[in-house]
């Protein structure tokens, strides 16, 4: 097709190929998005002859417009499972997963130029994409707390979070340690947005 394409070996059937370029062309997103329900849509033919063994997916961005002889390339996911029973349905897993690190990571770039509206829609939906990541809304109000001192919103974000976890504890100690070591560079953030939340 126009910009792709898609093999398989040792398929189960002749049907693989053309499942696997009607998914991809049929599905909108990102490329990690497409590539997977490909995948999967070979699955569903019977894929491999051998059965599931493993699963992988890559994706990697390149800049072509330096004068370099070689593209900067950057790996945006770079995904595998092997010996695993369900591979193909823990790999789904991994790209949800990494697709939120990703939307979330945008969020913070956001925010360093100052487009808090922006970022905090891409944050929310890197926590609806991942509620089980407790990293993606613990640093976001950690930075919101910090700067640019929006404690009541970095509260709201951790509190539910937080609420919960067996862990909290733990959570709640790192958020002091962080001021301790001078990562929360704001004086009394931890306390603030430690008093902010209550959990019963």
């Amino acid at each position: 097709g126009e910009g792709y394409s898609v093999q398989a070996n040792m398929m189960l059937k002749n049907k693989v190929v053309d499942a696997m370029k009607a998914a991809f062309e049929a599905t909108e997103g990102d490329l990690a998005m497409r590539m997977l329900v490909a995948m999967q849509a070979a699955e569903e033919q019977g894929g491999d002859i051998r059965g599931m063994q493993s699963a992988a997916l890559k994706v990697v961005k390149g800049d072509l417009s330096t004068e370099s002889l070689y593209p900067d390339w950057q790996i945006i996911y770079d995904l595998r499972v092997d010996e695993h029973d369900e591979p193909m349905t823990e790999l789904a897993r991994l790209v949800r997963l990494n697709r939120a690190q990703i939307i979330n990571q945008e969020g913070h770039e956001l925010l360093k130029k100052e487009q808090r509206k922006a970022a905090l829609a891409l944050w929310a939906e890197a926590r609806q994409m991942a509620p089980e990541l407790e990293e993606i809304p613990f640093w976001q109000a950690v930075t919101l707390a910090d700067k640019p001192a929006d404690v009541t919103t970095a509260a709201s974000i951790l509190q539910p979070t937080l609420a919960d976890d067996p862990l909290r504890e733990q959570w709640l100690d790192l958020v002091r340690r962080l001021q301790i070591c001078g990562l929360l560079e704001r004086e009394g953030a931890a306390d603030e947005l430690l008093a902010a939340m209550s959990f019963e």
